[in-house]
């Protein structure tokens, strides 16, 4: 009888054993949501002298007790994973003229962790450094502010885009452009670089980035959602870990580079007329302010104050018509004049109190590369 029972046992356990490797569970999906509660209940069957026994299902404490239905289920909560990637939109320095106000650099954040997150972002100059192998940081840029654009895709708009305090939500698996607008400096001169690093962090969902994702230490949290830190991103500030990703960008100065030169040449005098002439009292002297622009771009609204002498009286009606001052620039001459006082045939040209101040209506542009020269002349004469 009891061979018979023992037989009976091992039989029940073989059964027993069976029946579990039957009901092993796959492992979880990557990228399942984090606080989804993942239940399941196990269902033993065994036999017992070659009849079939009423199954026994699970619980998380034990069952005991045969029968459909009952026992309970095992169940866990996904925890938060928290990843993302960031990296520049741009794939070259952002060109702007010295003085030129908010010019817009690109980044994108990307969630590829497993629950919705928001970001906390600043950006701030980043100390000498190359980006983009040709843009070295020489300058810094003034006025930094980031925004956040309203997708992954659709470039800055003042009108959709969000100040990186009220951050927005990114839902997994999703991003959002982040915009950092700055202003270079009006003394930035041509060839100049200028590069800015964003650092980022995640923040809890809704926290408008305020609140900083930090991991859950020690062992899991039954029934609660703990967050884990993705080693990518992990950065250690004591004994909390958080999450910080940084990304470069940088602004290239493109501006016109001048040269000026004034020279005089003695043109007659009274004694000589014009067969070599000295300069001596009567004798008129021709200036001629010649400017040159090898920078790359052009130079617009180019004008000029120049201080005559006290002993040297400004000509009148020495070019075309009654001009008395001839303007060269982008292969043209046209001229304007500058009559004592107030600029009464506002032209842009006048000679008050000793200064003579040429800025015609018609602005003079010296451009790059061909005809890059512009000339200014008039004519004095010595008292």
């Amino acid at each position: 009888m009891t061979s018979v029972r023992k037989q009976l046992k091992i039989l029940a356990l073989a059964g027993l054993a069976l029946g579990l490797t039957a009901v092993a569970l796959p492992a979880a999906a990557t990228g399942t949501a984090a606080g989804t509660t993942i239940t399941n209940r196990a269902v033993v069957s065994y036999s017992v002298g070659g009849v079939a026994q009423t199954v026994i299902n699970s619980s998380p404490t034990g069952n005991s007790t045969a029968g459909v239905g009952l026992g309970a289920d095992t169940s866990f909560v996904v925890d938060r994973l928290v990843n993302y990637t960031l990296t520049t939109v741009d794939t070259t320095a952002i060109v702007g003229t010295p003085g030129q106000a908010a010019l817009v650099t690109t980044f994108l954040v990307t969630n590829t962790g497993n629950s919705t997150e928001s970001y906390n972002a600043v950006a701030a100059n980043l100390v000498g450094g190359t980006v983009f192998t040709t843009n070295t940081d020489t300058i810094d840029v003034a006025n930094i502010k980031v925004f956040f654009g309203p997708d992954g895709t659709t470039a800055y708009n003042a009108g959709t885009a969000v100040a990186a305090t009220s951050a927005p939500d990114v839902a997994q698996d999703t991003g959002r452009r982040i915009f950092v607008i700055a202003d270079l400096p009006v003394a930035a001169t041509n060839g100049a670089g200028a590069n800015v690093r964003l650092t980022v962090k995640a923040a809890t969902a809704t926290s408008l980035g305020a609140t900083i994702e930090t991991a859950t230490n020690g062992a899991d949290t039954a029934g609660s959602v703990d967050v884990v830190i993705a080693s990518a991103v992990a950065s250690t500030a004591g004994s909390v870990t958080t999450s910080v990703r940084t990304s470069d960008s940088g602004y290239a100065v493109q501006a016109p580079t001048l040269s000026v030169a004034k020279t005089e040449a003695v043109v007659s005098d009274p004694v000589n007329g014009t067969t070599n002439p000295k300069a001596i009292p009567g004798a008129t002297v021709e200036y001629t302010l010649t400017i040159t622009n090898t920078g790359a771009v052009a130079a617009n609204g180019v004008s000029f104050t120049d201080p005559v002498s006290n002993v040297l009286t400004l000509l009148q009606n020495t070019y075309s018509g009654t001009s008395n001052v001839s303007i060269t620039a982008a292969g043209l001459t046209r001229y304007c004049v500058a009559e004592a006082g107030a600029d009464g045939n506002a032209d842009g040209c006048f000679f008050s109190a000793n200064t003579l101040t040429v800025n015609p209506t018609t602005p003079i542009v010296i451009p790059s590369g061909a005809n890059n020269v512009a000339t200014v002349k008039y004519r004095v004469t010595i008292n």
